[in-house]
């Protein structure tokens, strides 16, 4: 895929999940994915790595995953928009169990319950599972939902935001080391 601005390229998944690549002034490569959950769309959006950014889910309204994107790309003003094959979205990261470059982002489930916080991939060569969390991502997290830090940690994140976010990993990846699922450095 070229780099030049307002080209874009977009393709459907056999369970009507939709990509969206696209040039962005200032960011580069913009990679955008609408899944169809239950009553639901989840949006994510990927840094140029694979790296989850942001993710929401959405109401759907009787929208389809194809609806949201062409909204988006109206609204963005995307002109130059052509078909491509879906290809997953591949994290370009090593594996951390067999050391293998095939991550790719596991597709949502068909449960709005079973869709993880914590971005997770799938190794293509050893199935082994795991999960990789951007700095952007868990800033996000943390900001959107303060409600769920006590006094104490939320003192912490006003004098020491980096600090705090290290902890959070570090607890995250114990948590995840239990279930047997990787992290991804």
């Amino acid at each position: 895929m070229s780099e030049s601005s307002g080209e874009a390229f977009i393709s459907e998944s056999p369970t009507h999940s939709i990509k969206l690549e696209f040039y962005s002034e200032g960011t580069g490569m913009v990679t955008m994915v609408w899944e169809p959950v239950e009553d639901a769309i989840l949006q994510t959006l990927f840094d140029l790595t694979g790296g989850v950014l942001d993710q929401k889910l959405i109401e759907s309204d009787g929208k389809s995953a194809r609806d949201f994107a062409d909204g988006f790309i109206e609204a963005n003003g995307l002109e130059d928009v052509r078909e491509s094959v879906y290809e997953d979205v591949k994290l370009d990261k090593a594996c951390p169990k067999c050391g293998s470059k095939d991550l790719s982002r596991s597709e949502a489930t068909l449960k709005k319950s079973n869709i993880p916080i914590i971005p997770t991939y799938i190794c293509k060569h050893c199935n082994a599972k795991s999960y990789y969390l951007t700095d952007t991502y868990l800033k996000d997290l943390v900001e959107n939902h303060k409600d769920l830090f006590d006094e104490n940690e939320l003192k912490e994140l006003n004098n020491d935001k980096a600090k705090l976010l290290e902890n959070m990993q570090e607890y995250i990846s114990r948590i995840f080391a239990v279930k047997k699922i990787y992290r991804i450095k």
